[in-house]
């Protein structure tokens, strides 16, 4: 069963905890790395929109494809069978 996914506030509050770790606690940078924070989560939530949307114009392509290569199949059954 898959995990369901973190809110925003607590996807943030835990990029910037893990960033407070690294600089050590300070209260100045908290603003800064929750900017940043933000910043960050709205570019891998657009970068993971495209992703899926890139899947489903291959899924779209695929499915164009399969149905092409089906009707030329048809068509050579029906008039390959008249020649």
């Amino acid at each position: 069963m898959a995990e369901a996914p973190t809110t925003t506030g607590d996807e943030k509050t835990r990029i910037v905890q893990e960033r407070l770790s690294l600089y050590g606690p300070n209260p100045s940078m908290e603003q800064q790395l929750m900017e940043e924070a933000d910043e960050d989560i709205q570019k891998a939530r657009a970068h993971e929109l495209s992703l899926v949307t890139a899947h489903r114009n291959a899924d779209a392509v695929s499915t164009s494809l399969r149905y092409a290569e089906l009707t030329q199949q048809l068509w050579q059954l029906l008039y390959g069978a008249r020649s």
